[in-house]
């Protein structure tokens, strides 16, 4: 993300933050604004409001992250990797994870976001939705998720996919995703993978 569009993100989450501020200040539905990364087992029955984008979409719930901390939050709504979610709701901590459980579906705003085509992650920032042409070195299948190599004429990419995907190894893809950082590296959370030629 750069110049403008960066500059525009951060005017909207302070804009969202400032607003989240004054709300708590007037005592509104008593939520306080955490980070994704400072919600802890502290905070488990307090209502808060917090954002992320989609790591993972399941039936009944949303995983967000801010590219390196995670939260499940309840929801029937649904979205695809890398779209903006604000939400609201309770805290409810069991076996060392936190989860969101809002109260009511208008707690949980989903914002669409559309990839920017670059050609290659290595100088962009964590949270960024990207489109790309690479080369696909290697598929691993885990079961329920597939970790895959591919290769841009700029670098090797790995890219996490949720679901299995069989793809052909050495076949040209267009792979869309989100940034974030595994074991101190960065890599793409798979959203959608299309054959090209």
């Amino acid at each position: 993300m750069r110049g403008p569009e960066k500059l525009l993100l951060k005017l909207s989450l302070s804009c969202l933050i400032m607003g989240l501020s004054a709300m708590q200040s007037m005592g509104v539905n008593n939520q306080i604004y955490v980070d994704l990364g400072e919600i802890s087992s502290e905070l488990n029955g307090k209502i808060i409001m917090t954002w992320g984008y989609i790591f993972r979409a399941e039936e009944n719930y949303l995983e967000l992250s801010d590219g390196s901390s995670k939260l499940r939050v309840y929801t029937e709504k649904k979205g695809r990797i890398g779209d903006l979610v604000i939400a609201s709701g309770r805290v409810k901590c069991w076996e060392k994870r936190c989860y969101l459980i809002p109260r009511y579906e208008g707690e949980v705003q989903i914002r669409n976001r559309e990839p920017k085509k670059v050609s290659g992650i290595e100088n962009r920032e964590v949270g960024e939705l990207v489109l790309l042409e690479a080369k696909l070195i290697s598929e691993k299948d885990y079961g329920s998720f597939s970790v895959l190599r591919i290769k841009t004429k700029e670098e090797e990419i790995k890219v996490f996919s949720p679901k299995r995907l069989e793809l052909t190894k050495g076949r040209i893809y267009s792979f869309s995703g989100l940034i974030v950082i595994y074991k101190g590296e960065p890599e793409i959370v798979l959203r959608e993978v299309r054959e090209l030629g």
